[in-house]
């Protein structure tokens, strides 16, 4: 009988130590779109969205002209189904000490995207984007 007592506290440290492991995961991924709209007002540029770890990196490219942004997270929530690729994907980060906001949510219908960056308190400027692809690393 203790040695049965053994193998199931063994098992339910196994156990345990797994579902930290995948508390704990994040999700990497690059996504891509073609459009930003900001203030209402559609814009064409070919971006991606690169996340890697607790940094996401925005590069876009319009008219021959390059730019890239690189975000650092600060606080995420991930409840997203990769295989389907819905939920909601949810992060804090910061640049040039502004807050900004970024949710991607995903939908039988498609993905989409807004990212808030606060300049102040009662200011803040608001991108929201439909995603044409993502891709897991």
């Amino acid at each position: 009988m203790n040695h049965i007592l053994k193998h199931i506290v063994a098992l339910l440290i196994v156990f345990s130590s797994t579902n930290l492991i995948a508390q704990n995961s994040s999700i990497d991924y690059t996504i891509s779109f073609d459009k930003v709209t900001i203030n209402m007002q559609d814009i064409s540029v070919s971006s991606t969205i690169i996340k890697n770890n607790n940094t996401l990196v925005w590069n876009q490219s319009n008219n021959g002209a390059f730019d890239s942004s690189t975000y650092t997270i600060t606080n995420n929530t991930e409840n997203w189904n990769q295989s389907t690729s819905t939920g909601t994907l949810s992060y804090t980060m910061t640049y040039e000490g502004h807050q900004v906001d970024l949710i991607i949510l995903g939908e039988a219908s498609g993905m989409s995207a807004t990212l808030t960056f606060k300049e102040s308190d009662t200011e803040q400027d608001i991108y929201t984007f439909k995603i044409n692809n993502i891709s897991y690393q």
